[in-house]
């Protein structure tokens, strides 16, 4: 029983499965498969994705009168045919009209009707099924081009070139753009990356800054607080110095006996005069009325 990814393809009896990661030719076209694609592993089937979803019958500009049939495998004697659009020998997958002996490869019935090759020519250049000319010279490769093959045409300047080559100058043109444009992505990512780690230093740079003030601003506060705790602290101390009783020195305490010695001597004299005058007083009154005092 078949799963949902499982898909049933006509060119093979195994159903064939989703398969990705190897570097394997497609037998559709006989070219690599890079991509995602589907197979058969134990036949070593593969086919590419836009191999597997080519449609059984198709209707072509080059072949208007009849259809083309999808054969996954040649059906003449000669197990190969010529693609009549590049004249090139095929084996595997072809659209063919088997009224007409018409042939063309996956590649070039998928080929676009119009194309700008922009590094080589200023116009646009279409798909000519028959050669406008019985000789013709490519203006790419400088190479004649074979009047019975397909041709990409320019009429109006007379340019022509052979499919290969077009489709040579198309891909380096594309592989060109594409890197261009990885540049392009890998500059901007750059300068982005960039700006953002001139954004981090900024902010980096602006916040040792502001450490750095913060810092400066606690230290100056700690200064401030030290000097009004010593201020402080020294009133406290003159003021319990001022309440202190000095001490008294030596040669201090000698003057303050001596002044006290002094002040008793004066006061003795003034006892003394006080005496004198009483007994004088006396002398003049009378010596029964005098009294005697004594200090």
């Amino acid at each position: 029983m078949r799963t949902k990814q499982e898909t049933q393809h006509f060119s093979h009896h195994h159903a064939l499965v989703p398969l990705e990661g190897e570097e394997l030719n497609c037998y559709g076209c006989k070219t690599k498969i890079i991509e995602p694609f589907h197979g058969c592993i134990s036949c070593d089937y593969f086919l590419h994705e836009s191999c597997l979803k080519t449609p059984r019958f198709l209707r072509h500009p080059s072949h208007p009168q009849h259809s083309l049939t999808l054969i996954p495998t040649p059906t003449y004697s000669s197990r190969s045919f010529l693609c009549d659009a590049c004249g090139c020998e095929g084996n595997s997958f072809s659209l063919s009209c088997a009224e007409c002996d018409f042939d063309l490869d996956l590649y070039c019935a998928a080929l676009p009707t119009a194309l700008e090759l922009r590094e080589k020519h200023e116009h646009v250049v279409t798909l000519a099924f028959e050669s406008p000319h019985s000789i013709i010279c490519c203006d790419i490769c400088g190479k004649n081009i074979n009047p019975k093959s397909w041709i990409y045409y320019c009429e109006s300047c007379d340019f022509g070139v052979h499919l290969v080559c077009a489709a040579q100058h198309k891909r380096e043109s594309t592989k060109k753009n594409e890197k261009e444009k990885q540049k392009d992505t890998n500059v901007e990512s750059s300068q982005r990356d960039e700006t953002e780690e001139e954004k981090e230093d900024r902010e980096r740079s602006g916040n040792e800054k502001q450490n750095k003030k913060a810092k400066a601003k606690d230290k100056n506060s700690k200064k401030k607080n030290g000097k009004e705790k010593k201020g402080k602290a020294a009133k406290v101390e003159n003021f319990q110095r001022d309440d202190e009783p000095e001490e008294e020195t030596a040669e201090d305490h000698g003057k303050s006996v001596s002044q006290e010695y002094q002040k008793m001597l004066m006061r003795d004299m003034e006892n003394q005069l006080i005496l004198q005058a009483m007994d004088n007083a006396n002398d003049y009154i009378g010596y029964g009325s005098t009294k005697y005092y004594y200090y």
